[in-house]
């Protein structure tokens, strides 16, 4: 993402991939095995284009397919 710091959704993905890594890095016992999970999160910031909630979930949901077809666990933005 060529954000800045102080790009409000810069922040909004660091945090969203600060939690993709957690989730990524611990492991649980399921069964007599150990799992581990990966997640993909698909994010849309508030901006002049999207003029109702419909049009940012829209945005997060094609940003969220991108993240899945691009390889799966992993944060993706749609501008």
């Amino acid at each position: 993402m060529s954000k800045t710091y102080s790009d409000p959704c810069f922040a909004l993905f660091e945090s969203a991939d600060r939690i993709r890594q957690t989730i990524t890095d611990e492991s649980f016992e399921a069964g007599g095995q150990t799992l581990k999970l990966t997640i993909s999160i698909g994010l849309a910031c508030w901006d002049a284009t999207r003029d109702s909630v419909s049009a940012l979930m829209r945005a997060a949901d094609r940003a969220l397919y991108r993240a899945k077809s691009e390889g799966r666990n992993r944060v993706s933005t749609e501008s």
